[in-house]
């Protein structure tokens, strides 16, 4: 209920004996991820983060020509920042030799993806109060996934380029 000289005073009327409070709120995820501030329309229509589901942790279904980064949360930051680099070189290459000008996350419905919560991993607060508002992750892969060193490793570094749910639109395709 509020402070007290010697501690907190409950609403239930209890008092808590304290030599020292810290008050900390958590942290606040902006609304409008990974785009923060930047108010974003994908072929005219504004972009909602909480209809996109996030494609092997660092793309957003929907989305043409974007990849961002999220470290891990568990291990060390840098670690998904090298998989997620040599991942969108993979497929900045495949685009190249084969002349793509635009991919895009598609999820098939007839797949019967789970759209869960995303959580980084965590059970953090903020990231509970946050679940109606960011992009969710899928309970199958690529749609889930990005939060485990060792498997993002093997499946977007070691493993064979896949194009499985992405879509393609071909550079002579646009120009016809």
């Amino acid at each position: 209920d509020h402070f007290t000289e010697n501690g907190i005073q409950m609403k239930n009327g209890n008092h808590v004996e304290a030599d020292l409070i810290i008050s900390a709120t958590g942290l606040t995820i902006q609304p409008n991820f990974p785009f923060s501030t930047i108010k974003v329309s994908i072929d005219g229509e504004p972009y909602k983060a909480s209809t996109h589901l996030i494609y092997n942790g660092i793309m957003i279904s929907d989305v043409p020509n974007l990849a961002f980064i999220v470290g891990y949360t568990n291990a060390s930051w840098t670690l998904k920042a090298d998989i997620a680099s040599m991942y969108f070189t993979k497929l900045l290459n495949y685009m190249r030799k084969n002349k793509i000008i635009k991919v895009v996350p598609r999820e098939d419905p007839e797949a019967n993806v789970k759209h869960e919560n995303f959580s980084g991993g965590l059970s953090s607060g903020y990231f509970t109060r946050a679940g109606d508002i960011l992009p969710k992750q899928g309970d199958k892969f690529p749609w889930k996934g990005g939060v485990n060193y060792l498997l993002d490793l093997l499946q977007l570094t070691f493993g064979r380029f896949s194009t499985e749910s992405l879509e393609f639109e071909a550079e002579d395709k646009k120009n016809s």
